[in-house]
């Protein structure tokens, strides 16, 4: 392999690279959101057993409060605002990964790291 300047390797993506950490920051975890949509695998979290896959989302400003992560605060009529560690999140796109639904969750529903172990 010859040498080229500047040039940086990465280690592969994996699938378990998409699961979203609510503990981190809002807009960490908005941009990992980002970072991974369409046409990539997206990111996910869990809810009742199911893996939400998440495509789109923009930080939320207007919400101060002291749930934990993870936590959805709020409902709007096109989006949902979810606790991350130092704020909210407002998740405009989200889908059931085994229906293709889209999913709208109401506050006080609670996402969950479960299935980290091992994530199809």
């Amino acid at each position: 392999m010859r040498h080229i300047p500047n040039l940086r390797m990465y280690p592969r993506r994996r699938p378990q690279d998409g699961l979203i950490d609510w503990s981190l920051s809002a807009r960490s975890v908005r941009d990992l959101i980002r970072a991974v949509a369409r046409p990539y695998p997206g990111a996910f979290t869990f809810h009742a057993g199911r893996k939400i896959l998440i495509w789109s989302a923009a930080l939320d400003a207007g919400v101060a409060t002291k749930k934990e992560p993870g936590r959805v605060l709020a409902r709007h009529w096109d989006a949902f605002a979810v606790r991350a560690g130092d704020g909210a999140v407002l998740v405009r796109e989200a889908e059931c990964a085994a229906t293709g639904r889209k999913v709208f969750l109401e506050p006080g529903a609670q996402f969950s790291p479960e299935a980290m172990v091992s994530v199809p």
